[in-house]
């Protein structure tokens, strides 16, 4: 059957508006808090030929968009619609890569593939089977790594350089087996101060592990507005701005209010600085006025971040998501 435009982009804009983004409720047998944050994802790294991993380095980070997709099982909409999407040329203009949800830190802290009630059993079967077709589209592709298995989990992988060193090791053959290029960290549990000290270490290790082998690493935060010793991660301006990573995305500017946006972005630029920071964008925003701003302010990389209804991405998103790129490109020539 021959597709014309229209219905290339309805097939477009059903697959963007199905990634989406969950509120998780995790457990923890810590006596620390946790704290619940919408997830976002990034856009990070040069895609890398497998060939090449051994001696490659990682190189400038990429401009663009990256979508995450949550629901990957056999059964689950988002994960058919993603395939079909991968199945026809046409991409949205500005899309670069994808983050599917394929992996998580196990129980006992070793790496492991995400499983139920967090995502389907069969999410990282699934994105190592596509991970072939995904690279022939020209979308790289960053796994997650989420913190389902609770704090515990993670206090043991971080614990001591062995174990540390054989979930990077882990992870990384992961990567040279199915040509990704590289991995994105979703860690939204709270902690002490030096789980936070230790996970530090641990972000350092791991980008530069993933450099070694020509691959990129970024990681989720809140806000760069506040500390975050608090939340297993780092902060911004003192941690993160210096460390080795490549990415770190605001899911604090999920909003639909202009100035909050604004406010948000400014917090990250402050904190981390243009040659790291993502900005998160919630799809079912105001697109014209979002991306006006992020020109003006010369941010290349956002993360999307989709209502998960259908409809909400409509197509002026698009479009004005297609200018923004567009004239980033105008201006790097």
């Amino acid at each position: 059957e021959i597709q014309t435009p229209t219905m290339l982009t309805s097939q477009i804009i059903a697959v963007l508006a199905a990634v989406h983004c969950i509120e998780g409720r995790l457990a923890s047998r810590a006596t620390q808090p946790l704290r619940t944050v919408q997830h976002g994802v990034q856009e990070v790294g040069p895609s890398v030929d497998t060939t090449e991993r051994e001696t490659g380095t990682a190189a400038a980070q990429p401009d663009g968009a990256m979508l995450w997709v949550y629901n990957c099982g056999d059964n689950q909409t988002e994960w058919s619609q993603l395939v079909d999407y991968l199945n026809i040329t046409a991409k949205p203009a500005g899309v670069t890569s994808v983050s599917i949800c394929a992996y998580r830190i196990e129980t006992d802290g070793s790496f492991g593939y995400q499983t139920a009630p967090y995502g389907p059993t069969n999410c990282g079967q699934n994105q190592e089977a596509q991970a072939a077709l995904i690279r022939s589209t020209g979308l790289r592709q960053y796994p997650l790594i989420d913190c389902h298995a609770g704090v515990d989990a993670v206090r043991l992988m971080l614990a001591t350089n062995e174990s540390r060193g054989t979930f990077i090791s882990a992870a990384l053959a992961t990567m040279k087996a199915h040509g990704y290029d590289g991995f994105n960290l979703d860690i939204e549990l709270s902690g002490t101060p030096a789980d936070a000290a230790l996970y530090t270490t641990f972000v350092d290790e791991f980008a530069s592990a993933l450099h070694g082998a020509g691959g990129a690493l970024s990681s989720d935060v809140g806000s760069c507005g506040m500390g975050h010793r608090d939340y297993i991660g780092m902060r911004c301006a003192e941690d993160y701005r210096t460390s080795e990573i490549d990415g770190v995305m605001t899911m604090g500017t999920y909003t639909h209010d202009l100035s909050s946006f604004k406010g948000g972005v400014a917090a990250g630029l402050a904190g981390l600085g243009l040659s790291k920071y993502v900005v998160g964008v919630d799809t079912g925003s105001d697109g014209p006025s979002y991306f006006e701003y992020l020109t003006s302010v010369n941010v290349t990389r956002v993360a999307l971040w989709a209502c998960g209804q259908a409809g909400c991405l409509q197509p002026e998103f698009l479009a004005a998501m297609a200018k923004w790129r567009a004239t980033l490109i105008s201006e790097d020539l």
